[in-house]
């Protein structure tokens, strides 16, 4: 079931599940920065494109890595499952 996101004013906008396959898409290619993968995204907001790489990166699909201020996301050389273990 695509995750839909509604704005402040009732619009729907466009489907998280869309944009997790596009930022994947963008990210087996080559690393980019976090700021870099927004722009690439204009047609999605900011809080969702870093929900979308915030639930990947704790799903073990992407990495973030810390240089300095910036955030580069790369596609994780292994997945993990969305199951945590105790």
């Amino acid at each position: 079931m695509p995750i839909v996101a509604i704005n402040s004013i009732g619009e729907t906008l466009l489907s998280l599940d869309h944009l997790e396959a596009k930022l994947l898409d963008h990210v087996g290619k080559e690393d980019f920065s976090l700021e870099r993968l927004i722009e690439m995204l204009p047609q999605y907001s900011w809080n969702q494109v870093f929900h979308t790489v915030d639930r990947l990166a704790r799903l073990g699909n992407i990495t973030l890595r810390r240089n300095g201020f910036e955030y580069t996301i790369a596609r994780s050389s292994h997945q993990v499952s969305g199951r945590r273990h105790r």
